[in-house]
């Protein structure tokens, strides 16, 4: 049995920031864990906080996220007297059933359980391609294949609904972000030849902007065309007659992924050395209002890098922001609701909604692509949807 929690008294105060860990884990995709923890009604109450609150807390959070967890409460301090009183019983209710595994909850005792609402409850992540050396730009086409590039190997791979994968093209200029068009067009960053590309469907290719440094892009339904440029700490923008401008320029330390909202009045854009995805008001011209820093990830530690990258969204207006903690998942007022587990051992790079009901999450991460089933749908560039009123 792995990943059993023994007694002793646990300090989830605000010490090197554990005062985070029982809102974290009300986020985060439960975990095959069993939890015992114990504490006395005289523990430390102190500059770093009460341990006795903290600990009444961090259960009640396991409770929330439905893991199986006992609460052993007493009158001892901050010593092992009742630790080792327990230990015994710990053991035994720890311990029981093995070898039988545990099993990962399913869903919470709480209200508004987001992860248990948004992940489907009989789905994992499944590997659909390997091999590669560094996967990029997943996007969806029109009957919910997925394509993919593999940057260092200048090379687009297709996900077909069978679950086949093949070369749509080669000699990619280095393309890293993807996303079709309303025309049917797969559009490109080609970073390695600085350039804006489409592909027809049967990989020709048309140049749409040249000279500018470009990571990820995102398509309107009237054929316009929004792309960061870390480097240069900016958002382009090329119109539908294929002039290009700078539409973003202030506030940036690394752009990274982009992407609208359901119904297009919005762009977003995250920062992978800040913990902000920025929003902005698309105006009628295709120029950028009010930006602001508007959704404040969560971090592995009390750094501000979040290392966020890839980006999409759901019918229910929710983002979805691959980081170095898995893929955080934003509703519309701003705030993380859940935090799905990275699929690979290293945190997932981009993300998108494929497949013919669009309800499978496709992840590219290091040198594989993984798909899992979600209970959302995604949003593509030319279905301009209203999303539902938020909630608060």
């Amino acid at each position: 049995m792995e990943n059993v929690e023994t007694p002793g008294i646990g300090s989830y105060a605000d010490l090197r920031g554990a005062a985070v860990y029982p809102n974290l884990i009300r986020r985060m995709e439960p975990k095959p864990l069993r939890v015992y923890l114990q504490d006395g009604d005289h523990d430390l109450n102190l500059f770093a906080g009460n341990w006795w609150l903290a600990n009444q807390e961090m259960a009640s959070a396991l409770e929330y996220a439905g893991y199986e967890v006992l609460f052993v409460k007493g009158t001892e301090g901050h010593n092992n007297k009742q630790g080792a009183s327990v230990l015994p019983d710990a053991l035994r209710w720890l311990w029981r059933d093995y070898p039988k595994p545990i099993a990962k909850s399913k869903g919470g005792r709480g209200e508004r359980e987001f992860i248990a609402e948004i992940l489907h409850p009989d789905s994992e992540w499944q590997l659909m391609s390997e091999g590669h050396k560094f996967t990029e730009g997943p996007a969806v086409d029109r009957e919910g294949n997925v394509y993919f590039t593999d940057i260092p190997n200048s090379r687009i791979h297709k996900i077909a609904l069978d679950g086949q994968v093949s070369v749509f093209k080669e000699n990619t200029g280095e393309a890293n972000g993807l996303m079709f068009g309303p025309d049917g067009r797969l559009y490109a960053c080609q970073n390695g030849k600085k350039q804006i590309v489409a592909y027809a469907p049967d990989g020709s290719e048309t140049i749409l902007a040249e000279g500018v440094q470009s990571n990820d892009l995102a398509v309107t339904n009237r054929g316009e065309i929004y792309f960061t440029d870390p480097p240069g700490k900016r958002v382009w923008y090329i119109d539908a007659k294929g002039s290009k401008r700078v539409v973003a320029d202030k506030g940036f330390e690394f752009p990274n992924g982009v992407v609208l909202s359901p119904d297009q009045s919005l762009l977003l854009v995250c920062d992978t050395r800040l913990r902000w995805v920025w929003s902005f008001q698309i105006q009628p011209d295709g120029s950028l209002a009010n930006g602001e820093p508007f959704y404040r990830l969560e971090t592995l530690d009390d750094s501000s890098m979040s290392g966020a990258d890839g980006m999409t969204v759901d019918t229910e207006g929710y983002l979805y922001v691959t980081s170095r903690m898995g893929i955080q998942v934003c509703d519309q007022p701003g705030r993380v609701v859940a935090i799905i587990g990275s699929p690979g051992p290293r945190g997932p790079s981009n993300v998108v909604f494929g497949g013919p009901d669009l309800d499978w999450l496709f992840a590219t991460s290091n040198d594989k692509v993984y798909k899992r089933r979600l209970r959302r749908k995604g949003v593509v560039s030319w279905n301009v949807l209203k999303p539902p009123q938020p909630r608060l």
